[in-house]
């Protein structure tokens, strides 16, 4: 056997090494790992329970953990989303020129568009009535621009880059006409980002027929920048009309210079703060079509915006009789007690994203939430439970914690066992005055834990 032959031998013995060390540990047959989709941008997804997993140690100083604040992305999503395609509660309907129809709830119109709520109220008949007013908006508007607003109204989640130049710049105009300066101004500036010589003749044509006086500008400043490439164009550049085409070639008459940036901010995005505007709003009750009733306290909210956020309360709401909501939402006299303060925490969440909630209503709001799958609800409640106890809530909770109907529920054992923890540890500091009117298994429960540690 030649050098060359031996040599090419050992490499192949080494390389089949290798090939078998690599894949040491493995089954032969065994598949990749499947890649599972993202999630859909809709309601949040099921989850397991973050209770079940056991809470940290709590300080032997007897102060509170603080949780995190949560991330944009681990925010409860909000119930508006869905309301576009809520088919029961609505109010309004328009009419569209191409035979279509789209529903709307005049409440949202109220604090998202005050041009088409005036459109509504115009519309509207005297006195309170549930029947739907229908609006005509075949002569004045774009049908594919109005879906767009609608859908800017309920979610602002509008994606420019997935639309044409022409149906862009169409919803700007359609976004003026309704005085909706945030969407018109999106629109604006996606165009600016991704002008090009191919779309600048079409868009400057347009913007000067529909009078978007800002759009024209920067397609001005782009052809004049461009001046050279831009007259080759000849084909296109007719296409602008004699009169636009002298404005570009009086330009080219002219030294360019670059033009000052645009320093206008887009307006902020206002979903969260117009939805609580009308989360307040329900404390009037002018627009609510249902309350509960808890411990004497009537609390209002809109139908659409519960039934939204998850189909089990869209079940629970259709099914009631009237607007009661009281025995269909299970918070009536012949069911657990729910603090009226822990149900305005719910509406709080599902109307704008609120988790501003505190360890002892988040002991009510856990179970409720978990009865109708708001499942981002029952993470953060029960996240705020496991993470705040101090020694002004640890009796409070307990409380919560010892009621027969948590008796059994695995996370509430859990949470037991975490307040009891904290007792021993932190006695000196909690005033045990209150342990006199509680169940008296929660006085032997510290007991019993109490003796466990001198033992």
């Amino acid at each position: 056997m030649g050098k060359k032959d031996k040599k090419e031998k050992e490499e192949k013995k080494s390389k089949d090494k290798k090939g078998k060390d690599k894949g040491k540990g493995k089954k032969e047959d065994e598949a990749p790992p499947v890649q599972q989709p993202p999630p859909s941008p809709g309601r949040p997804q099921a989850s397991g329970s973050a209770a079940n997993i056991p809470p940290p140690v709590p300080p032997k100083n007897g102060s509170s953990v603080q949780a995190a604040p949560p991330a944009d992305g681990e925010k409860a999503t909000l119930s508006s989303i869905n309301m576009m395609d809520e088919k029961h509660n609505y109010d309004v309907t328009f009419a569209l020129s191409d035979g279509k129809t789209i529903n709307a709830h005049s409440y949202v119109l109220q604090y998202r568009c005050q041009k088409l709520y005036d459109a509504y109220m115009k519309k509207k008949p005297k006195g309170r009535s549930r029947k739907p007013v229908n609006v005509d908006m075949k002569d004045n508007m774009n049908p594919e621009s109005f879906r767009v607003i609608v859908q800017f109204l309920y979610a602002d989640n509008i994606d420019f880059p997935s639309f044409s130049v022409a149906s862009v710049l169409s919803i700007v105009f359609a976004s003026h006409q309704l005085e909706l300066e945030r969407l018109a101004r999106l629109g604006e500036e996606h165009l600016r980002g991704s002008l090009n010589l191919d779309m600048v003749f079409s868009l400057l044509k347009g913007a000067h027929e529909l009078g978007e006086a800002r759009i024209k500008a920067f397609c001005m400043d782009y052809a004049h920048k461009n001046m050279k490439d831009f007259i080759k164009r000849k084909d296109d550049a007719r296409s602008l009309g004699v009169e636009l085409f002298q404005e570009v070639v009086s330009l080219s008459l002219e030294e360019y210079k670059e033009p000052p940036p645009d320093t206008t901010p887009v307006p902020p995005n206002s979903l969260h703060e117009d939805f609580g505007k009308l989360f307040a709003s329900t404390k009037q009750g002018d627009t609510t079509d249902a309350f509960v009733n808890i411990n004497g306290e009537k609390i209002c909210f809109h139908r659409a915006v519960l039934s939204a956020h998850t189909k089990p309360f869209a079940n629970a709401i259709s099914s009631a009789k009237d607007d009661d909501m009281s025995e269909a939402l299970h918070v009536g006299p012949n069911h657990p007690p729910m603090e009226p303060e822990a149900f305005r925490s719910v509406l709080k969440f599902v109307y704008f994203g609120s988790t501003d909630i505190s360890p002892v209503l988040a002991c009510d709001c856990a179970p409720f939430a978990k009865r109708f799958e708001a499942f981002e609800l029952q993470r953060i409640t029960e996240s705020v439970i496991a993470h705040n106890i101090s020694g002004n809530n640890v009796l409070p909770i307990l409380r919560v914690a010892y009621l027969p109907e948590n008796m059994d529920r695995p996370e509430m054992a859990s949470l037991r066992a975490h307040c009891l923890m904290f007792l021993t540890q932190n006695v000196a500091g909690v005033n045990l005055d209150p342990l006199m009117e509680l169940d008296i298994r929660i006085s032997v429960d510290i007991l019993r834990a109490w003796q466990k540690t001198v033992m």
